[in-house]
């Protein structure tokens, strides 16, 4: 996968323990025919589905964990502004759908050489076209049984070890093959428009687990 954007310019500090919301804190990560960042909107940001062959893959912002995230939940509110959208995630090789994306969190210092750096939520997620045009929150709670790593593996010991060491959190576009294996648009518009993201003490909304890659 090629990298479209690979760090925050010009962005302001992150707070501790804080999801941001400042379109340059964001990262449009690995695709191809995309911004390094958002665009600010109000609340939040956004950015158009890159038409084909551009894509979507991944989209973090940094999380400094300052305290025990234990029993939290991530929670992401967001929106997809679409006209007759034809979503495609058969972006990489081999890759079907559905075209979805899902919650997503990254170990510090990942260079996708340890497949307990990344982690997706099962039931934390979305897939595109079901529920466009309207606002959607996704929540799910920072539990090990929640999340399952690269190769669909739950393990409660290196779950516990990427919350100790969070160093992002965000959203991952793909197909049923692959969570982070981009997805685009062969016809029609979308606009995702995050309206809001938090990890606090909340009640979760959703639970799962199911592969992510």
């Amino acid at each position: 996968m090629g990298m479209a954007g690979c760090g925050a310019v010009n962005a302001p500090p992150i707070t501790p323990n804080t999801v941001g919301m400042d379109a340059a804190q964001w990262n449009i990560l690995y695709g191809s025919g995309m911004p390094s960042h958002p665009a600010a909107s109000q609340p939040g940001w956004q950015f158009d589905m890159p038409a084909a062959p551009g894509s979507v893959h991944y989209v973090v912002v940094p999380f400094n964990a300052t305290e025990d995230l234990t029993g939290k939940t991530l929670t992401i509110t967001f929106r997809m502004v679409s006209k007759e959208p034809l979503y495609n995630a058969n972006v990489e090789t081999g890759e079907s759908g559905p075209p979805s994306f899902h919650l997503f969190l990254e170990h510090q210092n990942d260079d996708f050489t340890n497949q307990y750096y990344r982690w997706w939520c099962g039931e934390g997620g979305y897939t595109l076209g079901t529920q466009d045009n309207e606002a959607i929150t996704l929540s799910c709670p920072l539990t090990y049984t929640s999340w399952s790593s690269v190769y669909g593996k739950v393990d409660q010991t290196q779950f516990t070890g990427t919350l100790k060491n969070l160093g992002g959190v965000g959203v991952t576009f793909g197909g049923s093959g692959g969570w982070g294996h981009g997805v685009n648009l062969v016809g029609g518009t979308a606009q995702f428009q995050v309206l809001d993201a938090s990890i606090d003490s909340s009640a979760p909304t959703v639970t799962g687990v199911s592969a992510g890659q």
